[in-house]
């Protein structure tokens, strides 16, 4: 069986030119969230490495997505990214992982601990907690995430 007939019968192909054409149908509008005070989870979180087309591509990065949980925004996804290649970054990232208040202790030695650091933190959180989130932005027009509290 070749990848092509693996993927054709995989999945419902009469169902998926439907949503093609629905999608083709639609004004494909994207709504930001604004900024403001919600109730999330943590959807996920994880290390991983900036796009070929960044400033600067393959570069640590920590990547996480909240859940919008309740009001007019349910449902949709606040995103923050977070740059792990100098010590300010890391920094930063290390605050943010502590006010998740897992009650891990969270430290940088290298990548390959950094990472396992991440999945062990998420793995806490992950069903367990919601959190106040505030989403802002500083005076240099970047996205800012503070945790308010935890639930």
């Amino acid at each position: 069986m070749t990848m092509f007939e693996k993927f054709n019968s995989m999945i419902d192909l009469e169902g998926l030119k439907r949503d093609i054409k629905d999608a083709a149908n639609s004004t494909g509008d994207f709504v930001d969230v604004p900024h403001g005070d919600y109730e999330v989870k943590v959807a996920s979180m994880e290390l991983g490495e900036t796009s070929e087309k960044a400033k600067n591509p393959g570069m640590p990065m920590a990547k996480v997505r909240f859940q919008i949980l309740a009001g007019e925004y349910a449902g949709q996804s606040i995103f923050m990214n977070q740059m792990l290649h100098k010590g300010f970054g890391i920094n930063k990232f290390n605050q943010f992982m502590e006010s998740l208040e897992t009650g891990i202790p969270i430290e940088f030695e290298n990548f390959e601990q950094y990472n396992a650091l991440i999945e062990q933190v998420f793995d806490a959180v992950d069903g367990v907690y919601e959190y106040q989130l505030s989403y802002g932005e500083n005076n240099k027009g970047y996205n800012v995430y503070e945790i308010i509290q935890k639930f």
